[in-house]
């Protein structure tokens, strides 16, 4: 039996997504998203392990959602003439196993398959790197070009980092936290605020947040029992889950102000969590499932996703990035998009998008690495 919540969830969505769903704390997942990281759980060993991340755009007004949410029909698909893949160069070609894009789509960073560093590009051309350091999952990158992931430091302890240029940087945990503390990095926005999960032992957890502004002091976020943040947007408002990861676990919110609330399950659902925001909604991306954050109601609603795919990360505006080993598409209301097959490719898989999806990160070739690759779209 795997003991590790975080492994739990990666071996129930596939690898790395926004999303991957949860950081966990004594058996952790998520890493994290926008872009974001890994996630936590809790059981009495506290065995960590990083994934991706979504990210959410920063300085730029939501469009409003409607007023009630309601399921999507069954989405139309069509294929985007307009989309082009692109490799993305790495020196002395090492396979990549995760990419994330910047809300902008300007910036995009990788995960080493051998987990031993992050690759940075800008406009498609590389644009830094950090080598020699155990990274474990990938979250996220900032629309200016820091990275946010989870590694483990010279003791082995897991802790939250941020990547810039050529240099990994392991941030502040929280006040009076002990040695035997970790730290996990789930979610970075456009701004560069991370969002994550603070470990202090004793198979507890709690939600934490680093603000860009004020990194050295994280924000420990209140909620009625363990808990972990997974996604945070541009506006501040956090998303995630109260309980145990690898047992019941609710879908949780916090505003920017940190005042949080749990969201209903759906009928019938025993567990749920928040692993994606975007245009008002938060999304269980584990159970195509959203919630309308702002005034109104905030009953849970189906979305359609097309069979064998499994939601990667959502954008500032609602879009959902789904995937399998074989097939990328995005999911809009109005309809859904097949993203095209690099020549020659046997397998391909979306991780990561920007705001709208106009930019897509992705992986091309076997498991658990290949060539880092982003799709172009609706650019004529």
């Amino acid at each position: 039996m795997n003991d590790n919540p975080l492994q739990l969830l990666r071996d129930d969505v596939a690898p790395g997504t926004a999303l991957n769903p949860g950081l966990l704390v004594a058996a952790g997942r998520r890493r994290v998203r926008r872009r974001r990281a890994a996630i936590t759980g809790v059981a009495a060993a506290l065995v960590l392990v990083a994934t991706v991340g979504v990210a959410a755009i920063a300085a730029e007004r939501l469009p409003q959602p409607p007023a009630h949410p309601h399921p999507s029909p069954t989405p139309t698909l069509t294929v985007d003439p307009n989309c082009r893949s692109h490799a993305l160069a790495v020196s002395g070609g090492a396979p990549i196993e995760h990419v994330v894009v910047d809300t902008t789509g300007r910036w995009t960073a990788g995960l080493r398959a051998d987990h031993r560093g992050v690759v940075i590009w800008h406009d498609g051309e590389p644009a830094g790197g950090v080598q020699d350091v155990d990274v474990t999952s990938l979250a996220g990158i900032s629309s200016s070009g820091v990275a946010a992931g989870t590694g483990n430091d010279s003791g082995g302890r897991s802790r939250a980092m941020t990547f810039t240029g050529t240099h990994a940087t392991v941030l502040t945990p929280p006040a009076g936290a002990a040695s035997a503390s970790f730290t996990q990095a789930s979610a970075v926005n456009g701004a560069g605020d991370v969002a994550g999960v603070y470990g202090p032992g004793g198979g507890k957890q709690q939600a934490v947040v680093w603000r860009r502004a004020d990194p050295l002091h994280p924000r420990l976020l209140a909620a009625p029992d363990n808990s972990a943040a997974m996604d945070i947007s541009d506006n501040g408002e956090v998303g995630g889950y109260v309980g145990d990861i690898a047992g019941r676990h609710r879908p949780y919110v916090w505003d920017a102000d940190g005042h949080g609330r749990e969201l209903p399950l759906p009928a019938g659902a025993g567990n749920g969590l928040v692993n994606g925001l975007g245009a008002g909604y938060a999304f269980d991306l584990t159970a195509n499932v959203r919630w309308l954050t702002g005034p109104g109601s905030v009953e849970p609603a189906g979305y359609a996703v097309p069979r064998g795919l499994t939601g990667r990360d959502v954008g500032a505006d609602g879009s959902i990035l789904v995937s399998s080993d074989r097939q990328v598409m995005l999911v809009r209301d109005r309809g859904t998009t097949q993203l095209p097959t690099p020549a020659g490719a046997e397998s391909v898989r979306g991780t990561s998008m920007n705001h709208d999806g106009s930019v897509v990160g992705g992986v091309s070739g076997g498991q658990p690495g290949g060539l880092p690759l982003v799709w172009i779209c609706g650019q004529g």
